[in-house]
């Protein structure tokens, strides 16, 4: 942290009283202001490229004229220090009373934070009683700091506010950055926003949340297939989504459910052989739970009901690294169902892990999931990943093969194939966000039992 000779930042130090002894301060004359010091801490050095340093510079300017009637000696510069670079790491004291006692001297400081970071330094009760929610979507956090230091080294002035980002749904589409949270153009409107707010004496805001487009990483997969297609965007408010698809079409989901199966003594059920012989042959059978995934479907507009059921092993003996993996344990075999009342439409078979040699993620590369022409290189430029899938489903629906294959970090890239031929790409992890057809002939009715299949609650 910045931290003048003889006192450090403080969190926020103006209040509306001190705001206005300082603003009377500053009426006295035309206060010259020189920036020392713009320190940074990001895995990604957005202030690289000159016209974003120009920007700043010029707004952060306007900003001292406007709130502190000052004028910043040097604005077509940005005095960088990365404290990426280890002999910059640390704090750093200065000592501003043996020049100009009339000239004063500003201190800026931009760290980049991971949400699970950030929120275990705020572990205070008013933090812990924050919205879950906003916890959960964040992405990332960048911390904004500054300080006015006066000649005779007196902090006259500091503030801080923390923007919280979280991702927001637009056109774009592929394989989201695992490394980068903000394109360079939006961390400029970020650090705009910012600084408005840091450098306002009236401004009470020290915490504030932003939605911007994700990033995607480079791929030979994704790309090409989805350049220059229409997307289908979906309406999706957590219990059900809308989307037009020819017409309009409204989906409603439930919540999951769970059905232990009863194989022993008198509550014992007569399930189907296949079932029973596949338990039968499953490693450590006497010490596991095996147990139904069900998830209720609507179509609301044609009054149809489906329901989602997958058949599980339970074990003990297996580490499945978190929790919420461990009732992913699909068991082998075509024991999965889509229902429709209770016809069977689907059965399908479940395999987690599979990698796709010939589909390269390139991370060092990241564009907007639109215009490639936006691509920014972000270092890492020989790396190169093979496309790995949590999920591949394969089985049978309305007497034609299917297959749809999950990807990505969260889960939320659903590949679905009818007869081997790629007819849709949707994007969403238990809803679909938006989708890109590639077959024309393609009926809702499939599109749909593809959907819920894909996008059903128990793919973690």
């Amino acid at each position: 942290m910045l931290e003048p000779a003889n006192d450090c930042f403080m969190k926020r130090t103006v209040t509306l009283l001190s705001a206005l002894v300082y603003a009377a301060t500053c009426l006295q004359a035309q206060r010259k202001i020189v920036f020392e010091q713009l320190r940074y801490a990001m895995p990604f050095d957005y202030f690289a490229e000159p016209t974003m340093q120009q920007s700043i510079g010029t707004h952060l300017a306007e900003l001292i004229r406007k709130h502190h009637l000052a004028q910043l000696t040097d604005s077509t510069r940005l005095p960088l220090v990365s404290l990426n670079e280890r002999s910059n790491a640390g704090s750093e004291k200065f000592d501003f009373s043996r020049g100009d006692t009339g000239t004063w001297h500003l201190l800026v400081e931009v760290a980049e934070y991971m949400p699970a970071s950030y929120y275990a330094a705020m572990n205070t009760p008013a933090a812990n009683a924050a919205d879950s929610v906003q916890r959960a979507k964040t992405k990332t956090v960048f911390r904004f700091t500054t300080a006015v230091v006066n000649g005779r080294n007196e902090i006259i002035y500091s503030n801080l506010v923390d923007i919280l980002v979280f991702h927001t749904r637009g056109p774009g589409m592929g394989a989201e950055s695992i490394h980068l949270f903000v394109m360079p153009k939006t961390f400029l409107e970020i650090a705009r926003k910012a600084l408005s707010e840091l450098m306002d004496p009236q401004s009470d805001k020290d915490k504030i949340g932003l939605g911007v487009a994700p990033v995607f990483a480079a791929d030979n997969f994704y790309m090409p297939r989805l350049a220059g297609r229409a997307r289908y965007f979906v309406t999706d408010n957590g219990q059900s989504f809308q989307f037009i698809y020819d017409t309009t079409h409204l989906l409603r989901k439930s919540e999951p459910l769970y059905e232990e199966l009863q194989l022993k003594g008198k509550r014992a059920m007569p399930y189907p052989r296949n079932i029973l012989d596949a338990i039968q042959k499953a490693d450590n059978r006497s010490g596991s739970d095996f147990v139904f995934l069900k998830q209720e479907w609507r179509d609301v507009l044609r009054d149809r009901n489906y329901l989602v059921q997958l058949l599980i092993q339970v074990n003990p003996e297996k580490n499945y690294g978190i929790p919420e993996q461990a009732l992913t344990g699909f068991m082998p075999g075509n024991l999965h169902f889509l229902l429709e009342e209770k016809d069977t439409v689907a059965r399908f078979s479940i395999t987690k892990y599979i990698t796709d040699g010939d589909k390269k993620i390139y991370p060092g590369r990241v564009y907007n999931g639109v215009d490639t022409a936006a691509m920014v290189s972000i270092g890492m430029a020989e790396t190169v990943w093979p496309l790995k899938y949590n999920y591949v489903v394969q089985g049978s629906i309305a007497k034609r093969s299917f297959e749809i294959r999950c990807s990505g970090a969260a889960n939320t890239m659903k590949e679905l194939y009818l007869d081997g031929e790629l007819v849709c790409i949707a994007q969403g992890r238990f809803a679909p966000e938006l989708f890109v057809v590639f077959d024309a002939s393609l009926s809702y009715e499939t599109l749909k039992q593809l959907f819920i299949i894909g996008f059903n609650r128990f793919f973690e």
